[in-house]
């Protein structure tokens, strides 16, 4: 799997989708239009000097204003749509009656689905998302969400039931949405059939407007007949039913291209196609199907097709079962990995035990948005042998707190000292938390299981409330700017805790790299300075990242440490987070680079790697 074509073509889906889109309001603008012109002229109770620019041709005036009402309702049905998709994937679970599942309270079949996520997480180097249970007995379940950190999976309780390789299958499935960035073309989605579906919605208004006219007037025996105005809404709803069945379409045509890739995807994770295959048979046998109010709006989200009715075949968002099985079946199966235990796992190839292995910067960005079996049973290894302290820590609110707080820390004792008093002046239960869980903490591998268990906080965290969240994003920024200087390393953690806390959100507008050199140049100029105090190393580190850009005009000044600093580093990375794959592939490249200036990248330094990477919205696991 190649994370950065899959993101662009997402990125060129999201485009098409634009055009469809505009086509699709052009279409209903004209119906609109039509039934408005055939009102008028039809219209008995209208002065003669306004039927005149209707008989003698086109009054371009009523178009236009006709044009711009309807766009206006188009636009604000699905603004509004929008606006209520502002929480990402929770928003999306919770509307469909999805309830959270923690481990403390959850079942045998919730903490096994709950397991398999966060290994997934840890194997995809992607912040785990929430996992909501709905309550029907069809087996089928969803991503949903803008980006990885909002991203939230859903599932239903038939699902849950299936055995475990089924259940890797299917949640794998909803791991390659969330990796090959589909989510956000399907978010769009539900905002593009709202806008459409607005147009019925101001129909019925004005038809249900009409008929209560129509029997005030007969009840007061007043002249006029609301017949025209009874047309008119009718016509209108017809045009809006019309957009929504157009929109329909657009789901489903956008949506059935993207489920084989991620069946694919799935095989490729596991390297089991009978697992997903599995789960596929016994929805051939057994059904699908959500009754949750709000499943048609977002039936393009689901495993399968989540609707009951027969028009769903009109419309299905899903290619047929039996070609999907087949698909799948027909896919080589390559050797099996015997086992999937922890203890099959050497310790060293996590950093447990043993020295450390260097890897190549080349290896480092292969491994971008990429997941294997390999990866899939160091995940589950990893999380086997985590600090159970620490693993419970990660996965309730409060107590998170501490996991995102202890990478601030610093190694010498008075400044740690310092740090816990400061956090006991604002919250002395979460300062004895941190000192119970630094010592665990210390414990643990520096540069491969620290910043996962951080990632499997993220669901816990994400559930604060906004002044818990804003009180504990001030701490934190107090912590790293305790000894009077933000290192790259901090900022990164910082920043990442920002946006798990919803509080940092990139730009999406797209670019090129060429046309972002200087914010290319801050990063690299970043990253060089944590090669070392000499300025020649410095240079060095700088010259080697951008060699690997193949930027026009040559090699440019390596900016000063002032120019590299928080206030500059943060809107550079947030404008690259919009560079085409190419741009973004080349950049994470010379960050790698940069870093393994010497030709190799040591374990700390491709934490520092992870963490820049993870600013630009591009995972890499803790092993390669």
């Amino acid at each position: 799997m190649d994370f950065f074509a899959h993101q662009d073509a997402a990125r060129r889906d999201s485009r098409r989708l634009i055009v469809v889109m505009v086509l699709a309001v052009i279409a209903v603008m004209v119906a609109v239009n039509v039934v408005f012109h055939i009102a008028l002229a039809a219209g008995q109770h209208y002065e003669p000097e306004m039927l005149g620019p209707i008989r003698g041709g086109i009054d371009w005036r009523l178009i236009g204003w006709v044009s711009l009402g309807t766009l206006v309702v188009i636009g604000g049905g699905g603004l509004v749509s929008w606006i209520g998709l502002r929480g990402g994937g929770r928003s999306v679970a919770e509307s469909l009656g999805g309830r959270e599942i923690h481990h403390a309270t959850a079942d045998e079949a919730g903490r096994r689905t709950l397991n398999i996520v966060e290994e997934m997480a840890i194997a995809s180097g992607v912040p785990r998302p929430p996992v909501f249970v709905i309550d029907d007995d069809g087996i089928n379940a969803f991503a949903a969400g803008f980006r990885p950190a909002d991203a939230a999976i859903g599932v239903t309780r038939g699902l849950m039931a299936l055995p475990r390789d089924e259940v890797q299958g299917v949640i794998a499935h909803e791991y390659s949405h969330i990796l090959n960035g589909d989510m956000r073309l399907n978010m769009r989605l539900i905002a593009v059939v709202a806008g459409l579906l607005a147009v019925a919605g101001v129909g019925r208004m004005v038809l249900h407007a009409a008929l209560r006219s129509g029997r005030v007037r007969t009840s007061s025996k007043k002249d006029g007949s609301p017949l025209p105005l009874i047309a008119i809404g009718a016509a209108l709803w017809a045009i809006g039913m019309f957009g929504w069945f157009l929109g329909r379409w657009i789901q489903a045509a956008f949506s059935r291209r993207r489920e084989f890739l991620a069946d694919a995807s799935a095989v490729q994770f596991t390297r089991n196609p009978g697992g997903i295959a599995g789960a596929l048979k016994r929805i051939a046998g057994g059904g699908s199907g959500v009754t949750a109010a709000r499943a048609s709006d977002v039936a393009h989200l689901f495993f399968a097709d989540a609707l009951f009715s027969r028009m769903a075949s009109l419309f299905a968002t899903h290619p047929p079962l039996n070609e999907r099985i087949a698909r799948l079946e027909g896919l080589p199966v390559p050797a099996a990995i015997a086992g999937s235990s922890a203890a099959a796992v050497p310790a060293a190839a996590m950093g447990f035990a043993g020295r450390p292995e260097t890897r190549s910067a080349a290896r480092m960005v292969e491994s971008a948005g990429a997941m294997s079996p390999d990866r899939l049973r160091l995940g589950a290894a990893l999380l086997d042998q985590l600090p159970q302290p620490l693993v419970e820590a990660s996965r309730e609110p409060v107590t998170a707190r501490a996991i995102c707080v202890l990478p601030l820390l610093h190694r010498d004792a008075a400044l740690l000292d310092r740090q816990i008093g400061a956090i006991h002046a604002r919250d002395p239960w979460l300062a004895s938390e941190v000192r119970r869980l630094h010592p665990v903490w210390l414990s643990v591998d520096a540069d491969r299981a620290r910043w996962p268990l951080v990632q499997l906080a993220c669901p816990a965290l994400a559930a604060l409330s906004p002044r818990q969240r804003l009180h504990h994003l001030r701490l934190c920024e107090a912590l790293a700017a305790d000894d009077g200087v933000i290192t790259l390393r901090e900022f990164c953690v910082l920043r990442a805790v920002r946006r798990i806390l919803g509080e940092v959100r990139p730009s999406s507008s797209r670019c090129r790299l060429a046309e972002r050199s200087a914010e290319a140049a801050v990063v690299l100029g970043a990253i060089a300075l944590c090669a070392g105090a000499d300025p020649a190393v410095q240079h060095a580190a700088f010259a080697s990242g951008w060699s690997r850009l193949l930027i026009p005009g040559g090699q440019p000044q390596r900016p000063s440490a002032a120019a590299c600093g928080p206030a500059a580093l943060g809107p550079a990375l947030d404008s690259l987070c919009g560079l085409d794959a190419a741009g973004m592939r080349a950049l994470v490249d010379a960050c790698a680079h940069a870093i393994a200036a010497d030709g190799q990248v040591q374990p700390r330094e491709a934490e520092l790697l992870r963490l820049v990477a993870g600013q630009l919205g591009v995972p890499i696991a803790a092993f390669g």
